[in-house]
């Protein structure tokens, strides 16, 4: 998860749970990554906001169009890249 986490905020500084699902299921077949469901990568999510790695806000989307999780780095990209390539080596 913390390898979805890195690829997304590289390229932008507020993610959204879905798009972490979505880049989720692109990589897995590649990583060797089990099948996980949405609630799974939720649970995940919110071990790490516990953790302090990450926080997230839960943001309306106006009158019927349902909410969206924004989630937000609260380390360093740096220390985050370091996590990940300690976890695959």
């Amino acid at each position: 998860m913390l390898y979805v986490l890195l690829k997304l905020f590289e390229r932008q500084k507020i993610v959204t749970l879905g798009e972490v699902v979505r880049t989720y299921e692109l990589v897995k077949d590649k990583l060797g990554f089990p099948d996980v469901s949405y609630k799974t990568i939720s649970r995940i999510l919110n071990e790490l906001e516990t953790y302090g790695i990450i926080s997230s806000k839960v943001v309306g989307r106006g009158r019927g169009r349902g909410v969206s999780k924004n989630i937000f780095l609260k380390v360093s990209l740096e220390t985050l890249r370091r996590g990940c390539d300690e976890f695959f080596t």
